[in-house]
């Protein structure tokens, strides 16, 4: 199970007792000197996804998606899901919710747009850019403030309009959009070379990264995705362990 799992709970006191995991990605990523390799990005990224996917079936979002939210275990290769406290529930009629979720650098643009209604598609796009971190070796969105980070999600994917992005204009912050109309995406551009000439790896990172929550494709349609079907089950065992091996040194 990709979530961190809970082994205890103590009544007398406010404690959680959880199963140790030794690193999580965002120090994992500071340590290493080159990118992953695209091997090593589909097997992060399918286990993010097994673990979202359980989350949206128990009606659940996580609402804080991140590199220091993903756990890794060295000894068994396994990436764990942590860190539940902005999660909610959420109806299949969804309700009004706070905006004022995830990390900004993993902040979807309809939350940067005020939106108050929304549900799994938020953890999908935090998901993608976990995906392009992890190929280019540094954030796609390190913005400082919530205006720039909409500007810098523009410049790399488009400026989305009323007509690509059905309901953008009901949303609360719309009226004070000031951004330039940049009409060309730009996703292939900033890619590691792990991920040249990989159109699958690009087209789910282009799924996962759409501007209208409606189309963003979801958890269980990621792991369906050609990106994952393509893998060489065997080859990918023996690239695991080598990763294993070699992730683990890093830290010693």
């Amino acid at each position: 199970m990709q979530v961190v799992a809970l082994k205890k709970v103590r009544m007398d006191s406010v404690f959680l007792v959880f199963e140790w995991v030794d690193h999580d990605m965002g120090r994992l990523l500071d340590a290493m000197p080159r990118c992953f390799s695209l091997p090593e990005v589909k097997c992060l990224v399918q286990q993010l996804l097994r673990a979202v996917a359980h989350l949206h079936r128990c009606w659940v979002v996580h609402r804080d998606i991140k590199m220091s939210n993903l756990l890794y275990s060295s000894s068994c290769g396994l990436l764990k899901l942590c860190d539940f406290g902005l999660a909610r529930y959420f109806p299949p009629v969804p309700g009004p919710m706070t905006p004022r979720v995830v990390t900004l650098w993993y902040r979807p643009p309809e939350l940067l747009l005020g939106a108050e209604v929304y549900g799994e598609a938020v953890d999908m796009w935090s998901v993608g850019c976990v995906m392009g971190e992890l190929l280019r070796h540094a954030p796609l969105f390190p913005a400082h403030s919530e205006p720039e980070c909409l500007r810098m999600q523009c410049e790399l994917l488009g400026t989305p309009t009323p007509r690509t992005w059905k309901g953008l204009s009901s949303l609360p912050h719309f009226s004070m959009l000031n951004l330039p109309h940049q009409p060309e995406n730009h996703l292939h551009k900033v890619l590691g070379t792990a991920a040249e000439g990989c159109h699958a790896c690009l087209d789910l990172l282009q799924s996962l990264l759409a501007f209208d929550p409606d189309q963003r494709i979801s958890a269980e349609a990621a792991l369906n995705h050609p990106f994952f079907s393509a893998i060489d089950l065997k080859r990918q065992l023996l690239q695991e362990r080598e990763r294993d091996r070699r992730l683990g040194s890093y830290f010693g």
